[in-house]
């Protein structure tokens, strides 16, 4: 029975330095504002990163397949509510970024945590959707960022399809999920997919 408490006490005790070794892995997360960080002890190095463009250009394309057709997609609200995952402060929209709000965005975190598994050290910032931390006007939109093994980091704006890119390359395949859930060959997108990864001059 002891050893038994002493185990769950390892457990517990594992998975709070581990919560806390995400929270606080850096300044850069400190200074972005609204960032959802994948934070880990060690990314990948860019010669890794490459090894995975490179067996995309080599490789046969595959075959596109088709995607649900037809379905009955319910449009925008007309408001939406954002909370800010950095400081927790409130913006609210009526406008056309209520779509990308209520619908792009969830998918794009998903998508980026599938593609952060890889090792790939990655994190949005959505700073620019926060009045509270973008003062003045909002211009909402998403910036990716990267730090590479060596400490080179990489700022990119991404978009739904940007990060589904990321997400097939970073899992190893050769071709993308569309938003219908079909897929895509990833060799015509890898002009793209260099810019996002910071390895388009290499």
């Amino acid at each position: 029975m002891q050893l038994f408490l002493v185990a769950i006490a390892l457990v517990i005790a594992a998975t709070a330095f581990g919560a806390s070794t995400i929270r606080a892995r850096s300044g850069s997360a400190a200074r972005s504002g609204g960032r959802l960080s994948s934070a880990r002890l060690k990314s990948m190095s860019e010669r890794e990163v490459e090894k995975l463009l490179a067996a995309v250009e080599r490789s046969p394309e595959p075959e596109p397949t088709m995607g649900a057709m037809c379905y009955d997609m319910a449009g925008p609200p007309s408001t939406c509510e954002y909370v800010c995952p950095a400081c927790g402060e409130k913006t609210v929209y009526s406008d056309d970024n209520t779509w990308l709000l209520s619908y792009e965005l969830p998918t794009i975190r998903l998508l980026i945590e599938q593609a952060a598994a890889s090792g790939l050290d990655m994190a949005l910032d959505e700073s620019r959707f926060c009045s509270s931390c973008t003062p003045g006007e909002v211009d909402p939109g998403l910036l990716l960022e990267i730090e590479y093994e060596d400490g080179r980091e990489i700022v990119s704006e991404i978009s739904e399809f940007d990060a589904r890119l990321l997400a097939g390359l970073l899992s190893g395949e050769m071709s993308y999920v569309t938003e219908n859930d079909g897929s895509e060959p990833l060799r015509p997108e890898l002009g793209r997919l260099r810019e996002l990864l910071g390895v388009q001059d290499r």
